[in-house]
């Protein structure tokens, strides 16, 4: 044996592996196996190249500055180096991409692709820096006056658009009164100046006053400044507080020659003054804060200016105000002004605390304690952080700053409420949903500025790091602590309590550990947060905070001892996130003045479940909310029960994980009155929908529970599954259901109808907007009251209607008319045409859409439509009908059609004319389809079609001028895909794929029109071809299949796998000039014939054996490695004996 494996691999690897494979494609497989380090390379290039622009951009504005002008030379390198630079950063994105998606076979030719690019990339990055210039500058002549800027007003994105947008109104007879607001110090007053300017030199107003308002509204002032003002006017009301009383200073409201422009920090003055148009002044993006920073400072060094400029978040005031302070200043300096500007500290920066002060007075005009708390709180949260508006309601219900609320329902609104007022004040912003805001970096700091000033009698620290605990005198004082570490817990806390005896809340992140006696001395704390935190139970010293309201744990995973908490009776707000806790201790069931419980909040990703005892539930009478993500610990139906008991209870997520659950609660009701719940019984996978009363049950086989049916009328969102009732009981809901905006009824073997009618016509499901029906095998209709009423189902978007038979959707499209986006329909045997405008519904056939009237536009709203394993289906609008109603399908964009058999083409001719904004085309396994589009005169069904756009005849208009992408596969009918007349309408056709279509000969033929063919396809950027085995030609002339070269102006990426016919490619000297690579088997491109050496010896380099050839070396090598593998095992084997031999072959498997 051991004289036998060297014989094997010497043969193997020498005269197999490296002489038939290695050497005529190890260039090749090097750009698959140095892909990264190809990668790396260009973009180590490419920061290079990123620094040495950025230099010359420098150089370039100090040379503009002293009156000179760039070289057009120097121009074309810029232009180029940005080209370059957006090109090649698509490569190194790929490469990450890449790694997370990355399989044996699928992506391999990716990563060929990505090396092979990356070295021909770095050739013009490498070209780029190596270039030289004699001069780079010359000698600017000296503007005119008119090319000077207007003081003051830089033209910048949101200016400009803002400004645009007042000037549009202005010129609008229906508009008399636009409001500008936006935050303090975000250049209002300079905008209001611009506009006045501007219509002043367009001789739009016969006279334009001005007056700033400020608080003090002085009415004298006002009309003094109107008093000689005659003619059409326009009035800039500057800088409102409030409302202000236009009659009282002699403004005309109704007079249509005066036009009125405010402005406000607060959005309600603007409504209260019934403005029309509002314009919010937003901030500047980083680019234009950056220009705006170098035009007011004078910058000494740009990396540290530019983290500055960055601090200011975009507001004009902030940029202005530190850029001029840091003027001429040291780079200690500017050092030490960024390192403040980081911690929140504007002390010592000149003219920046003067600035906050003149933000503050934002603050000082609010009304009520409860907005300013609720303002100070939001500045507690992180920089950049989108604070959650239920987090601060947990917060605000803890630290009780919120007068005369009862109920944590109460608190929500309040919360809701006044968050809303400080958006309007424009402290607060927009976050990514309704449920989220941030706060603007500079407002926040604002907000810390006030936070921490003592005489507020609020102060407030938030702390980074270790540095809180040195500062105790401020600790004494204090009357919130956020503490805010970074990761990998690194803040320690000190071994002696600290003095915080006025504290109310304190939040503690990222901590290593919370010695038993840290809480001692915290007897007024209220809200406590604790998260990700190192221990196992909870400190001994929590048993001192008798005063605790809120107690939110997240993410402290080695947690498995929470029994100290009974002792805290005042809770009320109590929330467990992700923690080794496997059970709730009964100690739990004394907190009986606890309103909120979460036990495993948020922890629908790791699936733990955590047993409750029986009676602690029922133990809390003043619950209102209680969240349990995980599945309920199977065989414990008390958990149930008692939950159903709860007289307060308003909100409930719970995952239930046994179909027991449901036959033990049966007949039960809900005692409380549940406004807002997340409901699933026996469903695993975690499921998003929108709205706030959700429900995802999958019955079993069982009926709906009673408690479930009383819920059915409030429910936004219901997905059920394997149901035997009849239909969806609406006994609780009055029977329509007027809150569903999402139904999906699935597997309900028993059900005809989704709601059972009362006889009497009524709206049911008003606000429905998807409808998703899947193996329904008995289901008729929507409701058995027939017909439905017109009000219903007005609103529906979505329609999905998936192996339901017996489904009559003729009427649910009919309402559904002018709103429906999305129709799916499959599995529906009898349907011979999808519309038609004759009243010939035949026994056992479904016509969707016959009978309509069509004197209007047939689903204008349309956006997608899926055709699925319609066995009976012909056309999609019936051959030889008049053309739809103008406007139908006017936005449909997507059309997918898969395994219809009997379809002979996708469309006619007049319903391919409407679809003007089509832009995808999805065709798979229809054996039938001969062609795209057929004629109106085609010869009777079931004869052959001899006329076929595919073909040979021109449109009388162009069609599909939007499509983008055409995907056909496994469609055995066609011959030819388009005709020239139809390609030439195609200009924005982008990818065109087609796969396993056998009687394909030709893409595109030219017949007997006459039609101009060289700029055929302009957008196209890659053609894949894959199994066709008679394709013959790209494009053929006539009958002769003679190939003729194309321009393909933009193509840059050839596929072709398994199309033996195929020897030429439409390509000559002049085409396709951005072509990058013709990828295929190794015998296919070199069997490719060229009409021209010139031809030949342009396209030769692009041509690559693509994923194939490596595929087939990596699977060389691996077995290579597999042999080499076994003879090293067998050699282990000899000398080492059976133990290492197992071990090693174990490890191999």
């Amino acid at each position: 044996m051991t004289s036998l494996i060297p014989d094997v691999g010497k043969d193997i690897v020498k005269d197999i592996i490296i002489k038939e494979l290695w050497e005529p494609i190890k260039c090749h497989v090097r750009y698959f196996i140095y892909c990264k380090r190809y990668v790396n390379e260009l973009k180590t290039c490419l920061e290079d190249l990123e620094g040495i622009k950025k230099d010359r951009e420098e150089m370039t504005t100090q040379a503009i500055r002293g009156g000179k002008d760039p070289t057009n030379e120097l121009k074309h390198w810029f232009e180029k180096a940005k080209q370059v630079e957006a090109e090649n950063k698509r490569s190194a994105a790929d490469v990450g991409e890449q790694e997370r998606c990355f399989s044996w076979l699928c992506e391999l030719g990716s990563y060929y692709h990505l090396g092979k690019e990356a070295v021909r990339k770095k050739a013009e990055v490498d070209e780029l820096l190596q270039k030289k210039f004699e001069n780079m500058f010359l000698t600017a002549p000296i503007p005119g006056i008119q090319e000077l800027a207007a003081a003051g007003f830089r033209s910048f994105g949101s200016t400009e658009s803002a400004a645009n947008e007042i000037m549009d109104a202005l010129g609008d007879p229906g508009i008399h009164m636009i409001g500008i607001y936006g935050m303090g110090g975000v250049g209002k007053t300079t905008l209001a100046k611009y506009i006045m300017r501007q219509v002043k030199e367009k001789n739009m107003f016969d006279e334009v006053v001005m007056v700033t308002v400020s608080q003090n509204q002085s009415v004298v002032r006002i009309q003094k400044e109107m008093a000689e003002s005659l003619g059409k006017i326009l009035i800039i009301l500057d800088d409102m507080w409030g409302r202000l009383e236009l009659s009282e200073v002699g403004i005309p409201e109704d007079d249509e020659r005066c036009k009125i422009i405010l402005t406000s920090r607060d959005l309600e003055v603007c409504n209260s003054m019934k403005s029309q148009k509002n314009v919010l002044l937003g901030v500047l993006s980083p680019e234009d804060s950056w220009k705006l920073f170098e035009e007011t400072t004078v910058v000494i060094e740009q990396s540290i200016a530019r983290d500055v400029a960055s601090e200011c978040r975009g507001l004009p005031l902030a940029i202005v105000t530190i850029g001029r302070a840091l003027s001429g200043k040291s780079k200690t300096d500017w050092e030490a002004a960024l390192d403040q500007l980081r911690a929140n500290v504007p002390e010592n920066i000149h003219d920046l605390e003067r600035m906050l002060k003149r933000l503050k007075v934002s603050y000082d005009l609010l009304e009520g304690e409860e907005t300013k708390s609720c303002f100070l709180f939001c500045s507690m949260f992180g920089e950049d952080v989108e604070i959650d508006v239920g987090l601060l309601t947990m917060y605000a219900m803890g630290e009780k700053f919120l007068k005369r609320v009862n109920s944590l329902q109460e608190a929500r609104k309040r919360v809701k409420f006044l968050v809303n007022k400080l958006k309007a004040s424009c402290l607060l912003l927009e976050g990514r949903s309704e449920n989220y805001v941030k706060m603007h970096d500079v407002i926040r700091d604002m907000a810390i500025y006030i936070a921490s000033d003592k005489k507020e009698g609020c102060l407030s620290k938030v702390c980074s790091g270790n540095q809180c605990w040195n500062e105790a005198d401020d600790l004494k004082e204090c009357r919130r602590l956020f503490v805010l570490g970074k990761y990998n817990n690194t803040i320690i806390l000190p071994e002696e309590p600290p003095e915080c005896s006025q504290i109310h809340t304190l939040v503690l992140e990222e901590i290593k550990n919370i010695p038993d006696n840290f809480f001692e001395k915290m007897t007024s704390l209220r809200v406590l947060h604790l998260r990700n935190i190192r221990m196992s139970r909870l400190p001994a010293s929590m048993s001192h905070l008798k005063d605790l309201r809120t107690l939110l744990i997240d993410y402290c995973r080695d947690l498995n001892d929470i029994s100290i908490l009974g002792d805290q009776i005042n809770l009320e707000v109590f929330r467990l996130g992700d923690t080794e806790l496997k059970e709730l201790p009964e100690s739990i069931g004394k907190l009986i003045n606890l309103r909120y419980l979460a036990p495993l909040f948020n922890n629908w990703l790791t699936n733990k479940q955590i047993r409750i005892p029986p009676k602690v539930i029922s133990n809390m009478p003043q619950l209102e909310e209680f969240h349990m993500d995980s599945r309920v610990t199977p065989g414990k139906s008390h958990i149930l029960e008692e939950i159903l008991a709860l007289t307060k209870l308003v909100a409930l997520t719970i995952h239930l994980g046994d179909i027991e659950y449901v036959k033990a609660t049966r007949h039960m009701e809900f005692k409380g009155n549940l406004e807002r719940f997340s409901i699933r019984i026996n469903q695993n996978s975690s499921w998003h929908l929108k709205g706030s009363r959700l429900m995802n049950i999958d019955l079993r086989g069982s009926h709906l529970p009673r408690w479930v049916i009383m819920l059915l009328g409030k429910t936004d969102a219901l997905i059920l599954k394997d149901s035997i009732s009849p239909h969806l009981d609406g006994t609780g809901c009055g029977g329509d259901f007027q809150c569903l905006e999402h139904l999906k009824l699935s597997k309900c073997p028993e059900m005809e109808f989704v709601i059972h009618g009362s006889g009497v016509p009524s709206i049911i499901l008003p606000d429905l907007q998807v409808l998703e029906l899947w193996h329904m095998e008995k289901l008729i209709g929507i409701c058995s009251s027939s017909p439905l009423h017109p009000g219903s189902l007005q609103k529906l978007r979505v329609l999905n209607d998936v192996n339901c038979p017996k489904f009559n959707i003729n009427g649910v499209i009919k309402r559904a008319n002018n709103n429906l986006e999305e129709l799916y329909i499959a599995g529906k045997d009898s349907i011979r045409e999808v519309w038609s405008n004759n009243d010939c519904i035949v026994t056992g056939e479904i016509s969707v859409g016959a009978g309509e009237d069509f004197s209007h536009a047939l689903l204008p709203s349309l956006k997608t439509l899926f055709l699925s394993n319609l066995s009976e289906l012909m056309s999609i609008w019936k051959r030889g009908s008049m053309p739809p109603p103008v406007g139908s399908f006017s936005n449909l964009k997507l059309i997918q059609v898969d395994n219809c058999d009997k379809m002979r083409h996708l469309l006619s001719l007049t319903l391919a004319q409407r679809l003007e904004r089509l832009e995808r085309i999805y065709i798979e396994e229809c054996e039938g389809m001969e062609g795209l589009i057929s004629l109106e005169d085609e010869e009777e069904e079931g004869e052959p079609n001899s006329t076929s756009l595919s073909r040979s005849v021109v449109p009388l208009s162009p069609v599909f001028c939007n499509l983008q992408y055409l995907d056909i596969h496994g469609c055995g009918g066609f011959c030819t895909l388009f005709s020239v007349g139809l390609a030439k309408g195609l200009v924005r056709l982008e990818t065109l794929k087609i796969s396993k279509c056998d009687r394909m000969e030709v893409i595109i033929q030219r017949g007997e029109e006459e039609v101009e063919f060289d700029s055929l396809l302009p957008s196209l950027v890659s053609i894949e071809l894959n199994d066709l085995p008679r394709l013959t030609s790209f494009f053929s002339d006539g009958g002769s299949l003679a190939p003729t070269t194309l321009t393909l102006l933009s193509l840059k990426h050839i596929k072709v796998t398994y199309c033996p016919q195929l020897t030429k490619l439409p390509l000559g000297p002049q085409s396709s000039p951005k072509l990058e690579w013709i990828e295929g088997n190794k015998e296919w491109l070199e069997g490719l014939v060229w009409d021209d050496e010139n031809s030949r010896s342009r396209f030769q380099p692009l041509l690559n054996p693509g994923m194939f050839t490596i595929a087939l070396c990596i699977y060389a090598c691996f077995l290579f490695f597999q042999a080499l593998f076994i003879g090293i095992c067998v050699y282990l084997l000899h000398i080492s004996g059976p133990f290492v031999f197992y071990l090693c072959w174990d490890y191999f498997l």
